[in-house]
C-alpha cells in the first residue's frame, strides 16, 4: 500500500501561538500514521482484508471527527460564555465601587445635613435667646415710657389732693397747732381694726402735751385728716416715741376702717435718686393753724448745716403752723422730708416780732427719719429695698 504523508506538512504540526494546531488536525495525523504503519507491517498478504478494515477505520475516524466537532463547539461556547461570565464579573465589581462610591456620598450627604441640622438647632437657640433679650429690654422700655408718661402728665386737681394733701393731718391742741403726715396703715394682730402711724416734729408734740393735765397718765393728740376733697374727720393719736436728738415723734391711730390716703415712701435709693438741686417739690401743713394748704417750691440745698445737724432747705412757701408737715416731690409724689422750721429775721431791741422768710424752709431728710426708726424698734416701718432699685442705685463696672 503506497502510504503517503504529504498530506500533513510542517504548518499543520506547528505548536506556536499563533498557529496552534485544532483537535481535528491532531486526530487526522494520528490515524493516517496508524493505517501507514498496519500497511507495511502486514504488507500485501492481507491486502484483500486491507480494504474491509479501512473502510471500517475510515467510517470510525469520521464518527471520532464529528465528535470532535461537536466537542470544539462546545468548548467555543464554554469559551464564551467563560469571557461572558468574566466580563459579568468585571461589570459588578464595577457596580459594587460604584455603590460602594454612592454610599460614601451619602453617608458624607447625610453627616453634612445632620451638622446642618445642628447648627440649624444653634441658630435658633440663639436667636431664641436673643429675642427673650429684646422682649425683656422692650419690657422695661415700656415700663420706663410708662413712668415717663406718668411723669409728664400733668396731674389732675384730685389726684394732688389725695397724695399731697390727703395724707397731711392737723395736730391740734389749746396751746399748739401743728402738722404731720400718715406714712402707713395696716391691719391689727387680732383682727379688731387697723393701726395707722403719723410722723410729726418732737417740739409739735411737746406743745400739745402741754394739754395733758398728768403727764404720768398720757392722754392721745387729737389729729384731724382731710381726705375726700376736704372733709375733715377727727383722729385720736397716740405718742409711740419722741426723738432725742432728732426733731421727730411717731404716732399711732386705730381705727375701724383702713385709712387708705397715706403718703408714698422711698427706699433709700430711690431718696438718693431724688434728692437733688432744683427738684421740684410740693409741701403741705397747716400754717397759723388753718386747715392743710399746699406750696410749691424746689430744693435748693441737700446738706445745709444747722449747728449739729445736716438738713435740706427748700423754696416752697413755710411760716409757723407748717411744722411736721411732708415735703413731697413733684414728679414721683414720695416723701422726701418733714418741715422743721423757717428762718427768721429783725429781732428788734423792743421786742418786736421777728420777719420770717417762708423761702428758706428747713427739712429734715426721710433717711435721717430712717435711721431713728430703725434705732427705735420700729424698723418694719422703713421700706425694703427692691432688686430694681438696688440695680438702678449700683453702679455699672466700666
Amino acid at each position: 500500500m503506497d502510504v503517503r504523508t504529504s498530506d500533513i506538512d510542517d504548518t499543520s504540526l506547528d505548536t506556536s501561538v499563533s498557529h496552534k494546531p485544532s483537535s481535528m488536525q491532531k486526530l487526522r495525523a494520528l490515524g493516517l500514521i496508524a493505517l501507514g504503519a498496519v500497511s507495511g507491517v502486514v504488507g500485501g498478504g492481507i491486502a484483500a482484508h486491507a480494504k474491509g478494515t479501512d473502510e471500517e477505520a475510515m467510517e470510525a475516524l469520521k464518527n471520532l471527527e464529528t465528535r470532535i466537532l461537536t466537542l470544539d463547539v462546545e468548548q467555543d461556547t464554554l469559551v464564551e460564555k467563560f469571557r461572558e461570565a468574566m466580563e459579568r464579573q468585571a461589570l459588578s465589581g464595577d457596580n459594587i465601587s460604584e455603590i460602594n462610591r454612592l454610599l460614601s456620598e451619602l453617608i458624607e450627604s447625610d453627616r453634612l445635613q445632620s451638622c446642618q441640622l445642628d447648627e440649624q438647632a444653634n441658630t435658633d437657640a440663639l436667636i431664641a435667646a436673643d429675642i427673650r433679650t429684646l422682649d425683656r429690654g422692650l419690657q422695661v422700655q415700656k415700663q420706663d415710657l410708662e413712668r415717663h408718661k406718668e411723669s409728664v402728665r400733668e396731674p389732675s386737681p384730685e389726684e394732688l389732693w389725695n397724695k399731697i394733701m390727703a395724707p397731711t393731718v392737723k395736730l391740734e391742741g389749746r396751746m399748739s397747732v401743728g402738722s404731720g403726715v400718715i406714712i402707713g396703715s395696716r391691719k391689727l394682730a387680732d383682727g379688731s381694726g387697723y393701726e395707722s402711724f403719723v410722723l410729726t416734729n418732737r417740739h409739735v408734740t411737746e406743745g400739745l402735751k402741754m394739754d395733758w393735765k398728768d403727764s404720768k397718765h398720757p392722754e392721745p393728740f387729737t389729729a384731724k385728716s382731710f381726705a375726700g376733697n376736704g372733709r375733715e374727720t377727727e383722729l385720736k393719736a397716740d405718742l409711740l416715741a419722741e426723738g432725742a436728738t432728732l426733731d421727730v415723734s411717731l404716732l399711732r391711730i386705730v381705727t375701724k376702717e383702713e385709712i387708705s390716703h397715706t403718703v408714698k415712701l422711698p427706699t433709700r435709693s430711690e431718696l438718693a435718686q431724688a434728692l437733688k438741686v432744683f427738684r421740684e417739690v410740693y409741701n403741705a401743713g397747716c400754717p397759723t393753724g388753718v386747715d392743710p394748704i399746699p406750696g410749691k417750691g424746689e430744693i435748693t440745698d441737700v446738706e445745709h448745716q444747722l449747728g449739729f445737724d445736716k438738713m435740706m432747705l427748700v423754696s416752697s412757701p413755710t411760716i409757723p403752723g407748717n411744722s411736721g408737715g411732708p415735703v413731697i416731690d413733684a414728679d414721683s409724689f414720695l416723701l422726701l422730708g418733714l418741715t422743721r422750721a423757717v428762718y427768721s429775721i429783725g429781732v428788734g431791741s423792743d421786742g418786736s416780732v421777728r420777719q420770717y422768710i417762708p423761702h428758706m424752709s428747713l427739712v429734715i431728710p426721710i433717711d435721717q427719719v430712717y435711721d431713728w426708726l430703725e434705732k427705735s424698734g420700729h424698723e418694719d416701718l422703713v421700706p425694703k429695698e427692691q432688686l430694681q432699685d438696688l440695680a438702678q442705685a449700683t453702679p455699672k463696672a466700666k
